[in-house]
């Protein structure tokens, strides 16, 4: 146990070392559901047979359901345990680009198979991957409207997916576009965070350009802070497609030069996240203001928890996981 402790505090400090806690002004919550959920959520993935069993224990340990306690807080129990299997596929899917990115072509095949899910509804793959992604995204029993956002943004972010993977291991000047799309968040704050509560505002909400310029904010506060955590994670394994290492390569900056570069561009956006959302809350919306008001919360707790989540995981220190 001492030298498991210690092996965390290590990957701890490695990470204060590379990513000093960036402020956020928000008051974290916890889902009392974690303990009951984590067991269930365990269980059904380890059934589900989606990374080989060699590496479901080293996977796991990342506790993924912990994220989503954090991500989620205002969740019942149902709705916790059906999230925490979604983020258990979603870093999953990582673990598969690690594999598929080794075959030529093979990130495309993989993610165009998905998009047909996805427009479809239905799929014949006997991928275990895939499989177990169709089954949990239907027992989300998501709305129309939800549904139709998340086949919309889900898209988004495997097509970004595919043109990263085309870019091959170069700092592609097109990639900063790309990265955000990437990166996935915007599904998790367009879908995940209304299903988390049960609403689902109306297109007027979501489509404005004040909620958009609000989440597009959050999206690229998640991004900033996720190249900086994955960046020593990366070169280990010889992967330079990182923002740090295109900003380097298109401005001729240092290492440091580019992180700080990373570090601006985040409190940037964190500001200009908080002034849209005063715009937002100002907004004399033709909806329920109380939903919307919670929603607002539920997109911070998520950016802040995939935060503070990131500063807990080990997942991506080198030597630690």
């Amino acid at each position: 146990m001492h030298s498991e402790s210690a092996s965390i505090m290590d990957g701890y400090r490695q990470r204060q070392s590379r990513m000093p806690f960036l402020s956020f002004p928000h008051t974290s919550s916890f889902s009392p559901y974690y303990l009951a959920v984590r067991a269930r959520a365990h269980d059904w993935f380890i059934a589900a047979g989606v990374v080989p069993d060699n590496s479901v224990a080293r996977f796991l340990n990342s506790d993924y359901t912990q994220l989503t306690a954090m991500i989620h807080p205002a969740c019942d129990a149902e709705r916790l345990e059906k999230l925490t299997r979604y983020y258990l596929l979603w870093f999953a899917m990582e673990e598969r680009d690690e594999e598929l990115w080794q075959e030529q072509g093979g990130v495309r095949r993989f993610y165009k198979d998905v998009i047909a899910y996805l427009d479809s509804g239905e799929t014949d793959s006997t991928d275990p991957w895939l499989v177990a992604y169709a089954q949990t995204v239907e027992d989300l029993c998501l709305s129309p409207r939800l549904r139709e956002r998340h086949r919309v943004w889900k898209k988004d972010w495997l097509e970004g997916e595919i043109r990263v993977a085309d870019y091959g291991n170069t700092p592609h000047p097109n990639f900063m576009e790309d990265r955000h799309k990437s990166i996935g968040v915007m599904v998790a704050l367009s879908v995940l965070c209304q299903y988390g509560l049960g609403v689902d505002l109306p297109d007027s909400v979501l489509d404005h350009d004040d909620m958009h310029a609000f989440l597009g904010c959050l999206v690229r506060v998640s991004s900033w802070q996720s190249d900086i955590l994955t960046l020593d994670a990366e070169q280990a394994r010889g992967e330079v497609v990182n923002t740090v290492n295109v900003l380097m390569a298109q401005h001729n900056l240092s290492q440091e030069e580019g992180i700080n570069q990373i570090y601006r561009r985040y409190r940037e956006d964190l500001a200009r996240a908080y002034t849209c959302l005063g715009v937002v809350l100002g907004h004399p919306w033709e909806a329920d203001q109380g939903s919307v008001d919670a929603y607002c919360n539920s997109a911070l707790d998520l950016a802040y928890g995939f935060l503070r989540w990131n500063q807990l995981t080990d997942r991506y220190v080198p030597g630690i996981t």
